[in-house]
Formats: C-alpha cells, sequence, structure tokens
C-alpha cells in the first residue's frame, strides 16, 4: 500500500487514515509524547463521508486482512433475506444509528478484494476498475450466497457482475462456466458453454465438475454431443450431379466429386470437433474443390458447400 499515493496496491480499493498516539517511555523517565502514523485502511469508494445511496452508512464490515467499508444496513437488508447472517441496525426503531455516532461492526471472513466485489455487487456498481481476480470473484458469488443474497438477481443479463464475468469468458471459460453451474445461473453458462465445445471430459478437473453439479455437466456434454450429431446430418449427402451432359465430365468424373466431398465430411466427422466453426469447414471444403475443372460439377460442389454453411450456422453453439 502507497502510503504517498494513498491508494492500496490494486487501485483505488483501499486508503490510509493516520491517527496520533502517544507512547510513554518504561523506566520512570520522562515522559515524552510523540505522534505516530497508525495505518487504518478504509474503501476508497466505501468510507464514511461516501455519499452513496440508499441510506448512511451504518455498518462497517471489516475483511479479515483490515480493510473498511462503510455501508448502509439498509441495502444489506434489503437484498439479504437472512439480514447478511449478522444483527443489523433496526430500522424499525426510528432514527439513524449513523447521526449518533453507533457503527455496526461485521468482521468478515473475506479479504478485502472479495468484500470489494461483494458490496459494489450489492450497490449495483461495476469493479471491473479493480480487476478481481478469479478467486476474489468466486469468493464474492460464495460469500453473498452465504449470506442471503441470490445470485440469480445480482448476476443476470444487464448487471455489473454478470457483465464483468462474461468479460473474463474468453481467458478463463471453465472457471466462468464451473461458477454459473455451482450457483444455477443459466445465463452465464449460456455465455461460457461455446468457448468450451472443444474441451473433453477427461480434460474438466475432478474439482470443477463437482462443483458445476451433474446437471450443468451433462448439460455440456450433450451440446458436444447434439453439435456432432448435426454435422454428419449437415455433411451427410454428397453434391448432386448435374443432368446436362459435358464434354470430358462423365459419371465417373462426376463421381469423384462426390467421393471428394465425402472423404472430406468423413475426415471432419471422424475428428468429432463440435467446435469446428464455419470458415474453417469453408477452407477445407474450398482446398478440395480447387481441383474441379467441371464448370458445373465446380457450381453444384459450390452450392452444396453453401447450403452446408448455413445449417451448420444455425446449430445452437450453446446450452
Amino acid at each position: 500500500m502507497s502510503e504517498a499515493s494513498g491508494t492500496s496496491d490494486n487501485g483505488q480499493l483501499a486508503a490510509r487514515a493516520s491517527t496520533p498516539i502517544e507512547e510513554t517511555r518504561e523506566g520512570g523517565d520522562e515522559q515524552r509524547a510523540r505522534d505516530e502514523e497508525q495505518v487504518v485502511a478504509v474503501s476508497n469508494v466505501f468510507h464514511p463521508s461516501a455519499n452513496l445511496l440508499p441510506g448512511r452508512a451504518d455498518t462497517v464490515l471489516l475483511s479479515s486482512d483490515h480493510v473498511f467499508f462503510y455501508v448502509a444496513s439498509s441495502v444489506l437488508r434489503q437484498h439479504s433475506t437472512n439480514s447478511f447472517s449478522h444483527p443489523l441496525p433496526d430500522a424499525t426503531l426510528g432514527g439513524d444509528s449513523a447521526d449518533d455516532g453507533h457503527l455496526t461492526m461485521i468482521a468478515m471472513r473475506e479479504d478485502r478484494h472479495t468484500v470489494n466485489v461483494m458490496v459494489h455487487t450489492l450497490y449495483g456498481l461495476p469493479c471491473t476498475q479493480f480487476e478481481p481476480c478469479l478467486d476474489a470473484l468466486a469468493g464474492a458469488c460464495a460469500g453473498l450466497h452465504a449470506r442471503g443474497v441470490p445470485l440469480a438477481a445480482h448476476i443476470a443479463p444487464g448487471t455489473p457482475l454478470f457483465a464483468h464475468l462474461v468479460a473474463r469468458v474468453p481467458s478463463a471459460p471453465l472457471f466462468v462456466y464451473t461458477l454459473a453451474g455451482e450457483h444455477d445461473l443459466y445465463a452465464l453458462a449460456q455465455q461460457a458453454a461455446p468457448h468450451l465445445l472443444s474441451t473433453k471430459l477427461d480434460a474438466i478437473p475432478d474439482a470443477c465438475t463437482a462443483r458445476m453439479g451433474p446437471l450443468y455437466l451433462h448439460r455440456l456434454l450433450a451440446l458436444q454431443m447434439r453439435r456432432v450429431a448435426a454435422l454428419r446430418a449437415v455433411l451427410a449427402a454428397p453434391p448432386l450431379p448435374h443432368p446436362q451432359p459435358v464434354l470430358g465430365c462423365d459419371s465417373d468424373a462426376q463421381e469423384r466429386v462426390a467421393n471428394a466431398w465425402l472423404l472430406t465430411s468423413g475426415h471432419l466427422i471422424w475428428d468429432a470437433r463440435p467446435e469446428l466453426t464455419p470458415t474453417s469447414m469453408d477452407v477445407t471444403f474450398t482446398n478440395v474443390g480447387r481441383s474441379i475443372r467441371c464448370y458445373y460439377c465446380k457450381r453444384a460442389y459450390t452450392d452444396r458447400l453453401t447450403k452446408a454453411l448455413n445449417d451448420w450456422e444455425q446449430v445452437p453453439r450453446t446450452i
């Protein structure tokens, strides 16, 4: 944590506050007062003077690494079904506990990075500027769930945390899918699933399969199987032979075109690549078709490829 900047090592998460303390020398010598700096780390967003709505800060969340987050108990109570697993100030008694100087302190088992994500989520604020690590994101979800906060409402399309997790999909698709399965966040799992089309069952760690559960594991495997079956159907029929008699293109030549299609299809199907993109399919078949000399055979081949590409484009890529 930088004293000059007053910020933590991950940006604007915590600020330093200094209070003087007095130290007395031992041994009966004359006492000498001296000011020393006592470091108190306070969230730069959720600090005592923050003007965040709704409600004034009357509760302090203390992270396990001693960073203070000042929040309104009304926010915790509004979003939690169990009062955030802690006795909160009773709003029915009237008055504002923050006005009379009384604050409720809640010691959190999570560190500052995790608590920061949790509190931003409760207030509906993005936390992307802090670049929380994957452990902080997973810990925040677990922490909110344990404190009675319905994740389905706070990690849904249109919410900041949902957008942040979706942004992490390209670099950590299995993490996001596992997290979605663990907390039954179907919309989030749909965002991650296309990035796992090439993932084999034996490549998924046991810890991930246990966390995502059998339902979401089955959904992922079923998606891959459906796409492989659809790929067979899309590529099954070869190009139709042209009815026009053409000099230099007999039935044997047209059969060679059909066989070239079937061999290429068989190669793709044998590889069983549910992640196959239309672009890759196009390149593969186009390279094979370069050797076709007959104009009508080439046109039939191109038309068949266009249909296959269109059909494959329509096959769902997610659960």
